[in-house]
């Protein structure tokens, strides 16, 4: 691989961190196919690599180490229920993980975002991503971030109607008991077997300090 290349395009390839470092010039990586799986995300955006799905060969360079998505996977992160990235595709089959690159939303309204519902006292904003299984399942999601956030945390909901958020069960976002609600970084949710449904992961600013993006592994028991 030429030390000076300005863009990369890959397929199967392997891309670790300390071949990225390697790179003097790169500005952006292109991946045919669904998935980054093969490429170290954290890595590439502390270097200021924009990682890109290709869907027609069409790639934003950065000015940062954030990136600007130009197609399905790396996801945009949404800041509202209905408008939620379905990243089911990207939950693996039992015993297998994915990774999933995705932005951080953008400010949300009040009454939004879980936490926001609970009177948890957030004080950033919440990304949502939707998620269908179509079988019980126990799924769990590792999340990392970079940014300005010094606390981020995760939850999975089975409801996204205000008025199924109860501030005394926390239902419909506590089948794991708020596993992923700490100061951990990573953080983790889920563990716990989910009956067959929709769903929608949330990742919340808590602290409010911003956060750029997140890195995402699912993994399926």
């Amino acid at each position: 691989m030429a030390r000076d290349a300005d863009a990369i395009l890959v397929t199967y390839a392997e891309l670790p961190g300390e071949l990225l470092r390697q790179l003097t010039r790169c500005k952006v990586i292109g991946r045919f196919g669904l998935g980054v799986d093969n490429i170290d995300i954290k890595a590439a955006a502390e270097l200021g690599i924009a990682v890109t799905y290709v869907t027609g060969l069409v790639a934003t360079l950065p000015t940062s180490v954030s990136f600007t998505a130009t197609g399905s996977d790396p996801f945009p992160g949404a800041n509202a229920w209905n408008t939620a990235p379905d990243i089911t595709s990207r939950v693996p089959a039992s015993g297998q993980s994915s990774l999933v690159l995705a932005t951080g939303a953008a400010s949300n309204a009040a009454g939004i975002c879980p936490e926001d519902r609970f009177a948890f006292g957030p004080t950033g904003s919440c990304s949502m991503f939707k998620f269908v299984l179509s079988a019980p399942a126990n799924v769990s999601f590792t999340t990392d971030w970079d940014g300005g956030s010094t606390d981020v945390d995760l939850l999975i909901c089975s409801d996204s109607t205000a008025a199924s958020h109860n501030t005394s069960t926390f239902a419909p976002c506590a089948l794991d008991g708020l596993g992923g609600a700490s100061s951990s970084k990573p953080e983790v949710a889920g563990g716990v077997t989910y009956p067959a449904g929709t769903y929608w992961f949330v990742a919340q600013d808590y602290s409010g300090g911003g956060v750029r993006n997140y890195y995402i592994k699912i993994e399926k028991q």
